[in-house]
C-alpha cells in the first residue's frame, strides 16, 4: 500500500505536502477560484448575483494577477540602481 511505502521511506505527510508539486487547473478549480475572487472583490457569494460588467471585472483582475506572477521574475522592475553582478 502506498501509505506504508511512504512511511517506510520516512516521508511523513508534512514533508510530502510541503514539496512544491504541479497541480493542473481544471474547469472546476478555475470556477472555484473565480468565485472566491468575486466574493473578495464584490462581496457576492454566488456568480448568479454578478452582472456582466462584474464578471468582466473579476476576470480582468484574475488575468492581471496571473500576468504579474508570470512576468515578475522575467521582467525586472525598472530601477536607477546599477545591476549587481553575481
Amino acid at each position: 500500500m502506498k501509505a506504508d511505502q511512504l512511511n517506510e521511506l520516512g516521508l511523513d505527510m508534512k514533508t510530502v505536502l510541503a514539496l512544491e508539486v504541479r497541480v493542473d487547473w481544471t474547469p472546476t478549480s478555475f470556477k472555484e477560484y473565480f468565485k472566491k475572487m468575486a466574493e473578495k472583490m464584490l462581496h457576492k457569494s454566488s456568480t448568479t448575483e454578478l452582472s456582466t460588467k462584474e464578471i468582466n471585472q473579476v476576470y480582468e483582475n484574475i488575468e492581471k494577477n496571473i500576468a504579474e506572477q508570470l512576468y515578475a521574475d522575467i521582467i525586472p522592475f525598472p530601477t536607477n540602481e546599477p545591476e549587481m553582478k553575481a
